[in-house]
């Protein structure tokens, strides 16, 4: 009986041995530096993804929503600008402004004697809030059409005005407006609202 086979079956068992315990810890080395390369990958990707949002961020868009902000809630009551507005409104709409006053709220509503912590919490507050607020009366004249319009542009301006009553006056006989096919009575209006500032 020839003994060459079975040497060469244990020279091949013995060499499969050596290759697969030496390259099983290679191979596993291999698998975990891939699955970290795909790690790697996808956070790469996000990071793409982030500077191209970034890239495209729009500077100029951005101080323009910001100057909004600061038309809508200005550091001051700001009565020139809001005077202007206020005719522009009226003139964009029909109407004619007649008078604006201010007030600007101050009011503590509290005794000064008061020296309680509770009590100058309170008027603390109140101090706060109420001189964060202009009211404004204003008198118009025009249409009931015009006047819904401007009520309508007032809800949809950038500052914020708060519209707390609205008076309707006394048709006035002689404002009769022809226009062709039909005619436009004009009415006196009287408007309270507020609007509001930051207190700096």
């Amino acid at each position: 009986m020839r003994k060459e086979p079975i040497y060469t079956i244990i020279i091949l068992m013995v060499v499969f041995s050596i290759v697969y315990w030496g390259a099983t810890p290679f191979f596993r080395e291999w698998q975990g530096a891939k699955a970290e390369l795909a790690v790697i990958n996808e956070k790469l990707a996000a990071a793409a993804q982030i500077k191209a949002e970034v890239g495209a961020f729009d500077e100029q868009n951005y101080f323009e929503e910001l100057s909004k902000l600061d038309y809508a809630f200005p550091v001051d009551s700001g009565r020139a600008e809001l005077t202007v507005m206020l005719e522009t409104l009226t003139v964009n709409n029909g109407l004619l402004l007649n008078s604006v006053k201010f007030t600007e709220n101050r009011k503590s509503g509290l005794d000064p004697i008061d020296l309680s912590q509770e009590a100058a919490r309170a008027k603390a507050e109140a101090t706060v809030s109420d001189s964060e607020r202009v009211s404004l009366e204003i008198e118009l004249s025009g249409t009931y059409g015009s006047f819904k319009n401007f009520l309508k542009n007032c809800e949809e301006n950038a500052r914020v005005l708060n519209i707390q009553e609205v008076g309707f006056g006394a048709q006035k006989s002689s404002a009769v407006v022809s226009q062709p096919g039909q005619e436009a009575v004009i009415f006196d209006f009287k408007i309270k609202m507020e609007t509001y500032f930051l207190s700096v």
